[in-house]
């Protein structure tokens, strides 16, 4: 019996369990570009940004999620350097939306006081 106790495929070198959640990066990345590519085309309303925060916000808090999972091995980490582009994008996009509500709040306040 210790033989087959010893026999644990998925720890030798270079092998991965099969029974781990697959990972979601190429939506977290495909979803991360599209929230940044919103916030920046959204520069010239700058209001409407708000629109692509909650996205952003989610999609940031998912990434973090899968990061966290593939660290402790319940996830798949093949598509972990997806995963951390979609949440630089989703980090670029709420910026991108902070700049502009920053720059919108600036001349709605400087528009008040004339």
């Amino acid at each position: 019996m210790p033989a087959e106790e010893d026999d644990r495929p998925w720890e030798r070198p270079g092998a991965i369990r099969r029974d781990r959640e697959p990972h979601r990066a190429a939506l977290l990345a495909v979803l991360g570009g599209i929230s940044l590519a919103v916030a920046g085309l959204l520069v010239c309303i700058p209001f409407a940004s708000l629109l692509s925060l909650p996205p952003a916000l989610a999609i940031y808090a998912l990434a973090l999620h899968d990061l966290a999972q593939m660290k402790t091995g319940r996830m798949d980490p093949a598509g972990q350097r997806q995963v951390r582009r979609a949440r630089a994008r989703a980090v670029a996009a709420i910026l991108v939306c902070g700049l502009n509500l920053l720059f919108a709040g600036t001349v709605l306040v400087l528009g008040l006081f004339r």
